[in-house]
């Protein structure tokens, strides 16, 4: 049993973060497994869902990736800030 605010939830903290912090132009990510990650989810620029998320969550409207056990963080990280620059960082662009 959770017994919060009426407006409080996941989403309205990482709003507040963002506010808080003057992140006026900001991307975020947000990786949940459960009902309670849905506002979090649909607050940040990317949404991502574990494998091993809650049941009725599977058809949801978020990215997906693998189960939490399999490295779900590191795979966002690769895919969102490596795949994508892949051919600025062969051409040399970075230097990591």
């Amino acid at each position: 049993l959770e017994i919060l605010p009426m407006n409080a939830s996941k989403g309205t903290a990482l709003q507040e973060l963002i506010q808080y912090c003057q992140w006026d132009d900001i991307q975020t990510i947000a990786v949940g497994d459960n009902l309670n990650d849905v506002s979090m989810l649909e607050t940040a620029t990317i949404g991502y869902l574990v494998e091993n998320c809650h049941d009725s969550l599977r058809e949801a409207k978020f990215e997906k990736t693998v189960h939490h056990e399999k490295h779900a963080i590191a795979e966002i990280i690769h895919k969102n800030f490596f795949q994508k620059n892949e051919s600025v960082i062969q051409k040399g662009g970075f230097n990591l």
